[in-house]
C-alpha cells in the first residue's frame, strides 16, 4: 500500500514570502463572475497555489512545495460576503465613487489605486476569519 501524505494543519503555513516587500509591491486583484471567486495573489497568476480553507467561504492560497502563504480567496464573493462587510462593499462598487475617468490611461492608473485600496478592504474583512495572516497581508500592502 502507497504512503499516504498526513494533512496540513495551520502550524505548517509559512509567512516569510509575504513578509519581503519586494514580492508583494504589486498584488494581482481577480474576479470570476461566473464562479463568484474573489482572488487576491502575491504571485503571478499562472503559479500553482492549492487553498487551505479557513472557513466555508475564505481560504488562503499556499504554495504547496514551500507551504508559504502567497494570497487569499473568497467563494460567493458578491452573493453573500460582499453585503455583510460595508466598507468593501463602497470600495468594491465604482458607481459611488465620481471617478472622472479622462481616456484608457486615466482608467488603469486608477484602477491600479483603486486594486490595493479593495485588497487592503477584503484583508480587513477576513481578519475574523483568518486571523494573524491579514496583520501580516496588510503590512504587505503598507
Amino acid at each position: 500500500m502507497a504512503d499516504l501524505q498526513h494533512l496540513k494543519t495551520v502550524e505548517d503555513l509559512r509567512w516569510n514570502y509575504l513578509a519581503d516587500k519586494q514580492n508583494v509591491s504589486n498584488p494581482v486583484v481577480r474576479y470570476d463572475d461566473r464562479a463568484d471567486l474573489f482572488m487576491l495573489l502575491f504571485v503571478p497568476p499562472e503559479q500553482e497555489t492549492v487553498v487551505f480553507y479557513a472557513d466555508g467561504q475564505v481560504g488562503l492560497l499556499v504554495a504547496p512545495e514551500t507551504m508559504e502563504v502567497v494570497g487569499l480567496q473568497i467563494e460567493a464573493f458578491k452573493k453573500h460576503f460582499l453585503q455583510n462587510h460595508d466598507s468593501l462593499e463602497r470600495e468594491w462598487r465604482l458607481s459611488e465613487t465620481g471617478l472622472d475617468v479622462k481616456d484608457f490611461g486615466d482608467l488603469l492608473l486608477r484602477f491600479e489605486k483603486r486594486k490595493r485600496r479593495v485588497a487592503q478592504e477584503v484583508i480587513r474583512a477576513t481578519e475574523a476569519v483568518i486571523g494573524e495572516p491579514a496583520a501580516e497581508m496588510m503590512a504587505a500592502l503598507a
